[in-house]
């Protein structure tokens, strides 16, 4: 009886083992994404950095103009 219980056990712990290790692959996917997401999102505040040091340019040129 304690064999059959080791067994169940040595099932349970590998059934266990892959379930533990699709939920790190889906964490890795998640943060791979979210570091994709940051810098996407740092490509866009440089981009509105840029539109908006280009309006002030422009207005600064049309009033000395």
């Amino acid at each position: 009886m304690e064999f059959i219980a080791l067994i169940i056990g040595l099932i349970y712990t590998v059934w266990f083992i892959r379930c533990m290790e699709k939920i790190a692959s889906h964490l890795k996917s998640i943060s791979e994404t979210l570091e994709r997401i940051q810098i996407q999102l740092g490509n866009i505040k440089e981009n509105m950095r840029r539109e908006q040091m280009l309006k002030l340019w422009s207005g600064k040129e049309k009033e000395s103009g």
